[in-house]
């Protein structure tokens, strides 16, 4: 949802559950800018895990933007999930944010490694990761941060990232 000072509120839902030998969507959800696409061929039967792609039409995260993220494997699914391009950090006074909730049940499997993110100078921006986990399921999980639009002269010029993530098992 965008808000008055145009900046945008979004939320991102995604959950996959185990159906005779393959992992299918259950249910997805992006506001704009976001959008949810299948990766890959979704209908190769030699394939058991499903691939899905966070894509984004904005320039980046502005001033004020707010995103919610909520990732769900049900009992025996596998999902690998990618985003579509480096993440970008615009100049803030506010800062933005970043909340994101991960479900994984007994015996599932969740590769998420977005791309990185690049921090522009006098960007401000918190980002937290729950991660509810069973101990027999397996999960890849990556954050990367750049440093920056480095060949602009912008090498860790950004205010504040702040960054958490909590893995309970």
């Amino acid at each position: 949802m965008i808000k008055k000072n145009n900046s945008f509120s979004g939320k991102i839902n995604l959950s996959c559950k185990r159906e005779n030998g393959r992992t299918c969507l259950e249910n997805s959800f992006a506001d704009v800018p976001y959008k949810l696409m299948h990766y890959g061929n979704k209908n190769l039967q030699t394939q058991e895990h499903l691939e899905m792609m966070i894509m984004c039409s904005s320039p980046g995260v502005m001033d004020d933007d707010s995103l919610s993220v909520k990732i769900h494997c049900k009992e025996g699914a596998s999902m690998k999930l990618f985003t579509q391009s480096y993440g970008k950090l615009h100049p803030m006074t506010k800062g933005a944010r970043q909340s994101t909730q991960v479900k994984t049940e007994p015996r599932s499997l969740l590769c998420y490694i977005p791309q990185p993110v690049t921090p522009f100078k006098n960007s401000l921006f918190h980002a937290s990761a729950e991660i509810k986990t069973d101990e027999t399921s397996h999960l890849i999980w990556g954050d990367i941060i750049s440093g920056g639009r480095i060949h602009s002269g912008e090498r860790f010029e950004f205010t504040k990232i702040h960054n958490q993530t909590k893995l309970y098992i």
